[in-house]
């Protein structure tokens, strides 16, 4: 790909629950990019850019090692289509609450014609603890190289569902491709033809006040309060 191009990006975005997820989540990730979307394996991968981190020099105990000491996220970067991505580390989960999420973008023409992108985003999704995951189109970014640049709003950009690792709910439109984790199918009908979800599973994102943001109805065991992830920042 040429540097400064403008492209539609597909983002795989799983949220996770991580009193339920796995202890090998790196080396579940390896696996299932492997069978999956070989393009998905993180080449280079680190904390910070640059991702001095190699696969083929390093191997996988070290990436293994990289996601257990980053902070909060460790970055990845892979072979297009795949444009870069992130797995959401236990640092991150103990600062904050119990969610987080792990992502990967995916050029939006190649997303949509590779059967292997829809695979490696439902074999996630079932391997790890996943509250929800979904596949939404981001348009009009800049690709400078090496990363992906957000240079201009895109009003139609799926929000970010789980800050302070907190749930909020369900998003308030249908993103392309949606996955549904044990808690929501007992709560979304199977016919869904006439709305996307239920009001009441929809995050409330325009609220002012953060207590009032969550959705008026949650699986069980996603509603503690928020002042506890407040008060560990």
């Amino acid at each position: 790909m040429p540097p400064d191009e403008r492209v539609d990006v597909l983002r795989l975005q799983w949220y996770v629950d991580s009193r339920r997820e796995p202890a090998d989540v790196p080396q579940r990730w390896l696996a299932l990019c492997r069978e999956h979307l070989p393009q998905a394996l993180p080449r280079r991968f680190g904390a910070t850019e640059p991702l001095r981190g190699r696969l083929d020099r390093d191997g996988d105990a070290a990436f293994v090692r990289a996601f257990a000491e980053a902070e909060t996220l460790l970055h990845t970067a892979g072979e297009p289509p795949c444009l870069g991505g992130s797995l959401g580390t236990p640092r991150r989960r103990a600062r904050l609450g119990p969610m987080t999420s792990h992502q990967l973008d995916v050029r939006f023409d190649a997303a949509t014609t590779d059967p292997g992108v829809r695979s490696l985003f439902e074999a996630a999704a079932e391997a790890f603890g996943t509250v929800f995951a979904s596949a939404s189109v981001r348009r009009d970014l800049l690709w400078a190289g090496r990363t992906l640049v957000v240079d201009r709003p895109d009003p139609g950009e799926q929000p970010y569902l789980a800050p302070l690792g907190q749930w909020l709910g369900l998003p308030p439109r249908p993103p392309l491709w949606a996955w549904f984790g044990p808690g929501y199918r007992r709560l979304v009908p199977r016919d869904r033809e006439r709305e996307w979800v239920p009001r009441d599973l929809v995050a409330r994102l325009d609220e002012p006040e953060p207590a009032r943001r969550r959705a008026r109805r949650l699986p069980r065991g996603l509603g503690g309060p928020l002042w506890w992830a407040i008060r560990r920042r």
